[in-house]
């Protein structure tokens, strides 16, 4: 590479990049950028964060109630999907909600505080808006813009500007000083709160101004000022300058905006420029101090150099036009936020002998057990009125919750190969830790004793795949997934939720690390995370969802290890019985379908399509009758079909438009499918297991034999992604499958 080339194109790239995103403009410019784009130049906080929402879009999941929307902000497309926040999509609609609510309001009245128990993603949340905003900051829709006052030396005399008519004039076409050289500005003093250039014209012309625009069609239709871009002003420093100026130039406002320099901004978090994060802390989030005279101020014209100087600093000051985060806000004593909830109502706050206009969108979080304490407090009521509550509690979808330990714990981050499963089994006993029993009082008498008798292993299912316990009977499923809102609900209420308590995905991110160091496993192995999962139980002083009394099996922690144990034996076993050339779940699919296309025709009496011959012929009895015994059906067999097929139909109902997975609509008979197959061919399967653990231990073998265990050991790792290390532990977790 050319250093030189490669140096005059990235000059000419920043430069070209300068001019297309308009970085510098006058007055004058401005104010036709203005007239061009009202409802881009003229937001308020929430507005802007709500357009900048909106700029990513939208997308329907799956979820157990049905299609849920996603914001795609969320997965931090920005930053190519790192640090996304998995699941919580109640949360993000809850917040949007209030977005908008502030939006047709006007103003931010209110402090948004994001409570729930530790770990639960309150950070991760706030973070990804913050990213969303330094990049929509940088895009056409998403420029902000605010200014500074520049004083140039005269040209001719090469003494500073004064304020008499000799003084030089502008001589850029624009009437500016925004573009002198920086060699000819004798003193360049920034808006001390980044203020909107709208502030510089005086307020009853700035109202005008805005209800000319509102009546000349350029806005949308559901777009409308705010109170803070109505009524707001600039900040100290800048309006003394203002009036100074003016009564200098005589009134002439072309001259006092002669010395305005607009420039367009980005956010950053780290330069703290309209992105702040406070950490529990006491101190003033805003101060003013008077400056000296150092050779900026120096600079200055002589009838400005009279004047006094402060200068604003703090967090709200820094957070300005944008948005501030407060940390675990409730840590703080009640007397050091007070003043938060006036400055939100307000959108002002004292400093000094000053009052300073801010538009910030205030965000807090804390811990559950902190507002506990904070709605048992006197002055509760007068605060609650002045904030609003968002829950955002653990994950209750073991399916979303492996999300995170997939997107954290990659090859890269543990060093090593991640096995088959390990991930999984690691969010099943995470969220089998936070569901609590239902109330089968709340619930009607059909299926109030499936509520009583519903155990975490079958909730969490529930909530994964919105299907109720397969061995129910169709009717009474239908109308437990019907219920499956109330389930969701049943404890939101209460200040012991479901999902406010329980395994901490990072105390679960730590547990799969230290498994991944784990001596004798090449792989992050999920024997070895269930091993370390284990240990964990037994650490009651350290984890206080431990603590808990167990309610049955909810809330047991060894027992929900064992049932975790249990299903990861499940997946393990399936994958080898395929692995071994046994009837693969496909194909147990496929017989389900078969059923339902010969059952069809039995009860209407017609024929079915041979595919092989595509003649018509009689529907199978005999594989009817066949499948039936296998789901040990000895009797009343016509109602068995009706009852089949009229489970079809009611997908079919309540689906339209999406074809049905019959190992999922039919788990029980798909589960008995599988069984009865399956133990036709146990002793070929047990001594499978021993081939293969011979011959990954380097055993002599049979010719033969050696073939079957390499064939089975090639198809997981091909099929199902194992590598040879990983094999052996997980078929040795099947001969050796423990209990609690």
């Amino acid at each position: 590479m050319d250093s030189s080339g490669y140096f005059d194109r990235l000059a000419r790239e920043t430069q070209s990049r300068f001019d297309e995103q308009r970085t510098v403009l006058s007055f004058p410019q401005y104010l036709d950028l203005f007239i061009k784009k009202p409802a881009l130049l003229a937001r308020s906080s929430a507005q802007y964060l709500k357009d900048a929402v909106d700029s990513f879009g939208t997308y329907a999941i799956p979820g157990p109630e049905g299609e849920e929307t996603r914001f795609k902000l969320f997965d931090a497309p920005f930053d190519d999907g790192r640090d996304r926040l998995v699941g919580q999509e109640e949360v993000q609609r809850a917040f949007y909600d209030i977005l908008s609510n502030f939006v047709r309001e006007g103003r931010t009245g209110r402090f948004v505080l994001l409570h729930g128990p530790n770990g639960s993603a309150k950070t991760s949340f706030v973070q990804c808006l913050s990213r969303a905003l330094v990049h929509y900051s940088r895009t056409d829709d998403g420029a902000v813009y605010s200014f500074s006052w520049v004083f140039p030396r005269n040209a001719r005399t090469g003494k500073r500007v004064g304020f008499h008519q000799t003084a030089a004039a502008p001589e850029s076409d624009e009437e500016s000083y925004a573009f002198t050289p920086q060699d000819d500005v004798a003193a360049l003093m920034p808006g001390e709160l980044r203020d909107t250039p709208l502030f510089l014209i005086p307020k009853d012309q700035r109202v005008a101004l805005l209800s000319d625009v509102e009546n000349s069609g350029k806005l949308p239709e559901a777009f409308r000022f705010s109170n803070h871009v109505l009524h707001g002003d600039l900040g100290p420093t800048s309006r003394r300058i203002f009036d100074t100026l003016l009564t200098a130039y005589g009134g002439d406002m072309k001259r006092v905006l002669a010395h305005v320099r607009v420039e367009r901004y980005e956010f950053s978090r780290r330069y703290r420029r309209g992105l702040v994060t406070i950490e529990p802390q006491m101190h003033v989030d805003a101060d003013l101090r008077q400056v000296t005279l150092d050779e900026s101020y120096s600079n200055l014209p002589a009838i400005l150099r009279h004047l006094s100087f402060s200068q604003l600093s703090g967090d709200l000051v820094d957070a300005n036009r944008g948005l501030i985060e407060f940390d675990d806000l409730l840590k703080r004593p009640l007397d050091s936020f007070k003043y938060l909830m006036g400055t939100c109502e307000s959108s002002r706050v004292s400093v000094g002998n000053v009052i300073i206009y801010l538009d910030v969108m205030f965000i807090g979080t804390s811990n559950d057990k902190y507002v506990m304490a904070f709605t048992k407090l006197p002055e509760f009521p007068s605060f609650k009125g002045r904030m609003e509550f968002v829950r955002v509690p653990y994950l209750r979808n073991y399916r979303v919750e492996q999300g995170i330990y997939d997107m954290q714990l990659t090859r890269d981050v543990v060093g090593k190969h991640i096995a088959p499963h390990a991930t999984h089994v690691a969010a099943l006993w995470a969220v089998l830790s936070r569901l609590r029993r239902p109330n089968p009082d709340y619930y009607p008498n059909a299926i109030r004793s499936v509520m009583g008798a519903l155990t975490p292993l079958e909730k969490a299912d529930l909530y994964a795949f919105g299907s109720a316990p397969a061995a129910l009977r169709p009717e009474v499923a239908k109308e437990v997934t019907q219920y499956l809102p109330q389930i969701l609900a049943e404890s939101h209420d209460q200040p012991e939720y479901e999902g406010g308590s329980g395994a901490s995905p990072r105390e679960v991110k730590g547990l799969l690390l230290n498994a991944a160091q784990a001596p004798g496993f090449p792989c992050l192995h999920p024997v070895r995370v269930l091993d370390e999962i284990f240990e964990l139980t037994k650490m009651k002083a350290m984890y206080e969802f431990l603590q808990a009394h167990p309610d049955g099996e909810f809330g047991d922690p060894v027992g929900l290890w064992s049932r975790t144990c249990t299903r990861y034996a499940r997946l393990v076993e399936r994958e080898f019985k395929s692995a071994m050339g046994l009837v693969t779940d496909e194909e147990f699919e496929k017989l389900l379908q078969k059923y339902a296309q010969h059952s069809s025709a039995w009860i209407k009496k017609e024929y079915v399509i041979d595919p092989i011959t595509r003649r018509e012929v009689p529907p199978d009895t005999s594989f009817l009758e066949e499948i039936e015994g296998r789901w040990e059906i000895t009797e009343d067999r016509d109602r068995i079909r009706q009852e089949y097929m009229g489970r079809i139909a009611s997908f079919y109902l309540d689906n339209p438009g999406k074809q049905p997975s019959f190992g999922r609509l039919f788990a029980d008979q798909f589960e008995k499918l599988r069984k009865s197959y399956y133990s036709e061919n146990q002793p070929e399967y047990q001594r499978a297991l021993r081939l293969v653990l011979d011959h990954l231990a380097g055993m002599p073998q049979e010719p033969q034999d050696e073939a079957v265990a390499k064939n089975v050991v090639a198809t997981m790792i091909e099929r199902y992604g194992y590598c040879r290390s990983c094999v052996g532990p997980a078929v040795s977790f099947l001969v050796n499958e423990p209990t609690a």
